[in-house]
This record gives structure tokens, sequence and C-alpha cells, in this order.
């Protein structure tokens, strides 16, 4: 039989719990940045994919910016699309950035699991 035996008092803990954020603070932001950015890349790739003629160039309007610490978006740059002329979409409803939401959304999630889960270990 085996015994494991640990070791250890309220300091230590006090400094892995401290050394966990810090690691968090650096890779929280480079998660969020990354599924921002594969997200971008995901719908750009279908507005090229689905548009017509008319939104030929809809796709290069789209792109991806931290907004905060861990806060990240993406989707079209400029004015909105009601007013802007070449975003129009066959099936009459634009669906790029909700498809490619679908996608990275539950990646994004266990992407936020392991990185909390890399922190206690």
């Amino acid at each position: 039989m085996t015994h494991i035996v640990v070791t250890g008092g309220v300091g230590d803990l006090a400094r892995d719990l401290e050394a966990m954020s810090a690691k968090l603070a650096r890779e929280a932001p480079r998660v969020v940045r990354r599924a921002a950015v594969e997200g971008n890349r995901l719908a750009r790739g279908l507005a090229k994919e689905r548009s017509g003629p008319h939104g030929a160039n809809y796709f290069k309007r789209l792109s991806a910016e931290m907004t905060g610490p861990t806060e990240a978006e993406f989707g079209p740059d400029g004015i909105p699309k009601s007013e802007f002329v070449g975003a129009g979409f066959r099936h009459g409803v634009n669906t790029d950035l909700l498809d490619a939401a679908d996608v990275i959304g539950p990646k994004f999630a266990k992407d936020v699991g392991d990185m909390a889960e890399d922190l206690f270990w």
C-alpha cells in the first residue's frame, strides 16, 4: 500500500494563491484575445464564402479587438450595416457572427476551464 504525505502551512497556501492571481492576470487576456481572433477569423471566412456580389467586400470590415483586460469583441468596423452599401446578403439575414460564435463559444469555455485548472497545478 502506498501512502502520500503532504506537508504545508497557511503561509504556503498564501504564496500559492498569490502566484495564482499573478498567473491569472497574465493568462486570462491571452485566452480572451485568442478566442476573439479565432472568432473573427471564422466570421471573416463565413462572410467571404456566403456573400453575394453586393456584399463581397463585407468580410474586410470584420476585425477583433481587446476592449478591456479580459474583454474582447469581433465584428464589423465602421458605420452600421444599415448605412453601408455593400453589406447585403443573399438570404436577407447576416448570421456570420452568430455562426462563428457558435463555434468559438464552446472552445472558449473549455480554454477558460483549462486555464483555471492549470492555476492549481
